[in-house]
Parts: structure tokens; sequence; C-alpha cells
């Protein structure tokens, strides 16, 4: 089990905004820390992240309309929302059908399947049409057989 952020301001049940990259409102459901980064050789040892990863689930959009969705990111993009957006968030809530609405969304949403950022900038666009074929061809066999990290292991 990965171990729970102890130093970020951010925390779950937190209201927030990710506006450099999703509009609308978000609840905090998980908040990731202490997790081994990627590394594309296996010379190099794993290392523990600096980083915080969090997990969200969009309540309303921009235009305070429901809009419903689930996503991470670096916790350095997240805001929390204001007194007067969570006077908002709160009139949502106050409607028991959006309400319930809204919690059957988050059960039904409560993971992610993936979350990588890889840097593909400067590839063609016959490139990048090809990419997720060239990545199946190259990784199925490897993920048929299932895909693990070492903290899953031990």
């Amino acid at each position: 089990m990965r171990q729970i952020s102890k130093s970020t301001a951010i925390k779950v049940g937190d209201w927030v905004r990710i506006s450099p990259l999703w509009p609308g409102v978000w609840k905090v459901y998980r908040v990731l820390a202490d997790f081994k980064e990627d590394e594309w050789s296996l010379d190099r040892s794993l290392h523990t992240s600096k980083r915080t990863i969090v997990f969200c689930h969009r309540l309303v959009n921009d235009a305070w309309k429901r809009s419903f969705a689930h996503n991470s990111c670096e916790t350095s993009l997240v805001v929390p929302v204001d007194k007067k957006e969570m006077k908002r968030v709160r009139a949502f809530l106050s409607d028991t059908k959006f309400l319930k609405a809204f919690e059957r969304y988050q059960a039904a949403h409560n993971s992610i399947d993936l979350v990588a950022n890889i840097a593909l900038g400067g590839l063609e666009d016959h490139m990048l049409a090809d990419l997720p074929n060239l990545c199946n061809r190259m990784l199925h066999e490897r993920i048929s057989q299932g895909l693990t990290s070492e903290k899953s292991c031990s």
C-alpha cells in the first residue's frame, strides 16, 4: 500500500479547481506521495518521487452545470475553491437527487487505470496516428502477462 501524503495542504475531501488542465470544481478522493518514479532504463535504480499526485471527481464544469468526471494531476496544479465557490458547491449538494447521482458516480469511478506524463511533442501526425498500434505490437505480450510494481510485490 502506498503512503498517503503528509506534506501537502490539499487533503482528501477538499474541493478544488484544476484550471491549467480541466475546467470545473473537483472533489479530492486520494492524495498519493512517496511513490516510486518510473525509470526508462533497467540499469537505473528506482527513486522516491518528490511529486504528489491528487485524484479527483468533478462535480460541475465552469458554467456550474453537472459534469461528472474523474482524473488526476500533480498537486502543484490544484487550487482550493474560495468561500464563494464553496457556498455554491454546498447548494448543489443540498439537492438530494443531485447528491445521490454524484455519490453513485464516485462509487463507480473510484480508480484511475494509469497515471503517466509522457512528452510526445514534435511527433508528426502520421506518427501519432500509428502510436497505439506500435505500443500494442511492442507491449502486448508483457501486458497480457500482467504488470506489477515493486511496491505491490512487497
